[in-house]
C-alpha cells in the first residue's frame, strides 16, 4: 500500500480514501496523523521521506534530540512486535503556514501497554505539501 502527500493537495488514507485540502488551507492533520502511523508500520519510507521536511528537528525524550535521518532509521527497525495506536488527537493552529497536532501513543505488545506517549507534531506548508518540521515525545506522566 502506498501513501502519498501530492502537490494535487490530497493526503491517502488508510482505507483508499483521499483528503482533500486546498493549497492554502491545513490538511486534516488527524487522518495525516494516521497515515503516518500507518505507513511506520507499513514500511513505507517514501511516504516518510515526503512526509518530513529535510530540515525536520526532533526531541524524542528529554535531552535527545533527533534529525529527520535518524528518526527514518529508527522507524525502519520497527519489527512489528509493538502495535501502536493514535488517541487524543488536537490540531491546532499555529500561525501562518503552520499547523500542529498533539496527542497519545500507545504501544501495546500481547495486549499489554508496553509504552506510552504524550507528543506533538509542527507542520509547515511549502507550496501545497505540508512536511512535518518539529516533532517532541516524552513518556506519559504515570499516577
Amino acid at each position: 500500500m502506498s501513501w502519498t502527500l501530492a502537490a494535487v493537495a490530497m493526503v491517502a488514507v488508510p482505507g483508499g480514501d483521499a483528503v482533500n485540502v486546498s493549497c492554502g488551507a491545513a490538511p486534516d492533520l488527524t487522518a495525516v496523523e494516521r497515515a503516518r502511523s500507518a505507513a511506520i508500520a507499513a514500511h513505507d519510507a517514501a511516504f516518510l521521506d515526503k512526509l518530513y521536511s529535510p530540515d525536520f528537528d526532533g526531541s524524542m525524550r528529554p535531552g535527545m534530540r533527533i534529525d529527520k535521518a535518524g528518526l527514518l532509521a529508527l522507524f525502519a527497525r520497527n519489527d512489528g512486535s509493538v502495535a501502536f495506536e493514535l488517541d487524543q488527537l488536537e490540531p491546532f493552529a499555529a500561525g501562518d503556514g503552520l499547523a500542529g497536532i498533539r496527542g497519545r501513543l500507545t504501544g501495546r505488545q500481547g495486549g499489554a501497554i508496553v509504552q506510552q506517549s504524550r507528543f506533538v507534531h509542527l507542520y509547515r506548508r511549502y507550496d501545497c505539501e505540508w512536511r512535518v518540521i518539529y516533532g517532541a515525545s516524552a513518556p506519559e506522566a504515570k499516577g
